[in-house]
């Protein structure tokens, strides 16, 4: 296990307000320059400690913050910053917005979905306080005047924000499939282990395939930050990621039966954050349709290249 997993485990399970924790070693603004307020490190280096808080189902607003601290860098350095995707992106006159962590922030960026414009404006006016499928603050806010950001890449914020969300998932993805794994060895039918029972064998190997493609798809997402790639690979784990967090979950809790949705059990905790993190900032459909597009865009011999290439 790497330093920063050790140190993300040491913190979830000290108690303790986790994201003060979190925030006060520095862990929440990892991939900002030093010289812009934040901790320094990489994008992978962000992506294992939002692994390792998926791993153990902390919702805390890692992906939200980091990402908004990264693209507001130099221009505002908020407390707590948020993100919202959206169609099209105004300077103001925006009507409620459905904001995660609104209620919490000082900042909020407002990026379009194909990544053409990005503005910061302060959260503004709270509306309507609500939550989402993990429990995590999804709220309607009326944010307030927005400026653009001169210099900012749209489409890199919108990879960046997708490749932290995969890291979520396969976190999440991971810690379920171990506590499904140590149920279907632990637990007894008919005088022997379930998982000996050849549909069990069989449905806690599709949930390992499930989690071993979600890791191939962030690893080459990745490798592929900072490279003209970033966007289509980032946009590809998303839809990986987030149909292995569909069908993991599924697999998850059927093997478990109704130990799994129990409050005292851990697995309901992942699974809920699994299906948070899969349908935040945009649905897996629109992932997949934008992939699509820019393939489509690229032409018939550039996905033959990228389909055939045998190096990075």
């Amino acid at each position: 296990m790497s330093e920063l997993r050790e140190l993300v485990r040491n913190v979830v399970g000290g108690g303790g307000e986790i994201w003060k924790t979190l925030t006060e070693l520095g862990l929440t603004t990892i991939g900002v320059a030093e010289s812009a307020g934040g901790s320094g490190g990489t994008l992978r280096e962000l992506a294992e400690v939002a692994q390792a808080l998926g791993e153990h189902g902390a919702a805390v607003p890692l992906a939200e913050h980091a990402t908004a601290c990264w693209a507001l860098a130099g221009h505002h350095e908020p407390t707590l910053g948020t993100v919202h995707t959206a169609g099209t992106v105004v300077r103001g006159g925006r009507g409620p917005l459905s904001v995660p962590w609104a209620s919490r922030a000082s900042h909020l960026l407002l990026l379009a979905h194909d990544g053409s414009a990005t503005v910061a404006a302060p959260v503004g006016r709270i509306v309507a306080r609500g939550t989402d499928a993990a429990g995590q603050p999804l709220d309607e806010v009326e944010p307030g005047p927005a400026d653009p950001l001169a210099g900012v890449d749209g489409g890199a914020v919108l990879a960046r924000l997708a490749a932290v969300r995969s890291a979520t998932l396969v976190g999440a993805l991971r810690g379920a499939y171990r506590l499904t794994r140590e149920h279907v060895r632990t637990r007894e039918q008919f005088g022997r282990p379930l998982v000996t029972l050849p549909a069990v064998a069989t449905a806690l190997a599709r949930l390992r395939v499930e989690l071993l493609q979600a890791e191939t798809a962030l690893g080459t997402a990745l490798d592929a930050a900072d490279t003209p790639r970033a966007a289509d690979a980032a946009a590809n784990a998303r839809v990986v990621c987030g149909s292995a967090a569909t069908e993991g979950a599924r697999i998850a809790h059927q093997l478990h039966g109704a130990l799994g949705i129990t409050t005292e059990y851990p697995l309901h905790p992942l699974t809920r954050l699994l299906w948070a993190t899969r349908d935040a900032d945009l649905p897996e459909q629109e992932w997949a349709q934008m992939l699509g597009r820019r393939v489509l865009a690229g032409g018939e011999q550039a996905l033959w290249d990228e389909l055939t290439a045998t190096t990075p």
